[in-house]
């Protein structure tokens, strides 16, 4: 970047502009800006003190914070300025400015931070859900209808993005709209289906259009957390394995793990997994 710029001040109410300083050859908008401010400054104070402002061209030091000489010039002619016939002047009608100001759409500096503020998401989550406009637009969607934010977040960032990855759609094609997903995370967020069936089911929404609760019906996927069902099949589990019983019980905790495994696979992934922990651990002691 190279750039000059001009500057000249007038008394308020008047047209008649002041000589101009002429600021060269400087090499960041940071610069520019600096410099100009310390000219407004430097020529304020000298026309409030009664002094006169000289016909200059100016560098900017900045070391020293401050502008310094390069040369003088006699008079305006030197600097051989002149109207650009090809650049009339620009006029903006307020109306139409404040009209325009108005279709701009909610940036996303400022929508990153509405979705810390409105749905506490951390500003990591916030910058991944707003990387694109119909990103933000979809998670707003699915969280105006299903209103626990832990997990409309986990898988939108998870799921979600891995499948339109995968799949290499965008979000405007996917035959997946945000009503049927947040139906699908308010079938785990009521246990009706586990975070594993969840996937199950997640993924053949993608090739129709059938409601979660529909396809959970249709994959024999519903969630079992009847306890007297659920005791049906942790007892078989428990007479097959006498030996990791007694291990269990003479120290080996990390058995537990194995034991909700095996019900987890007897269950074919249905079976609560906080009730059948909950209930193996009665069943282990009183085994």
């Amino acid at each position: 970047l190279r750039c000059d710029a001009n500057i000249s001040l007038r008394p308020a109410g008047s047209k008649q502009l002041g000589l101009r300083s002429e600021l060269k050859n400087m090499n960041s908008f940071r610069f520019v800006r600096k410099a100009l401010l310390y000219e407004q400054n430097r020529q304020s104070q000298i026309l409030l003190g009664g002094g006169k402002i000289e016909q200059k061209t100016l560098l900017w030091d900045e070391k020293q914070g401050e502008t310094r000489v390069m040369r003088g010039k006699e008079n305006v002619q030197d600097y051989r300025y002149f109207p650009e016939p090809d650049l009339p002047p620009l006029r903006i009608d307020l109306g139409w400015l404040t009209e325009n100001l108005l279709r701009i759409p909610e940036l996303p500096a400022l929508k990153r931070h509405r979705f810390q503020q409105n749905y506490g998401l951390t500003p990591v989550q916030a910058k991944q859900l707003c990387e694109t406009q119909e990103l933000a637009d979809y998670f707003e969607q699915v969280a105006a209808i299903c209103n626990s934010m832990p997990l409309v977040v986990h898988w939108l960032t998870g799921e979600f993005l891995f499948m339109l990855k995968e799949r290499g759609m965008s979000i405007r094609k996917i035959p997946l709209n945000a009503k049927r997903l947040a139906e699908l995370l308010q079938l785990i967020q009521r246990e009706e289906i586990s975070s594993s069936a969840a996937k199950k089911v997640f993924e053949a929404m993608w090739d129709n259009q059938f409601s979660a609760a529909e396809m959970v019906e249709k994959m024999d996927l519903q969630q079992i957390s009847n306890e007297t069902e659920l005791l049906e099949l942790i007892r078989p589990v428990l007479l097959q394995n006498s030996k990791q019983i007694a291990a269990y019980k003479e120290g080996k905790k990390q058995l537990f793990g194995f034991f909700v495994g095996q019900v987890m696979r007897q269950s074919a992934g249905r079976a609560n997994p906080e009730q059948v922990r909950r209930l193996l651990e009665r069943e282990l002691t009183d085994a």
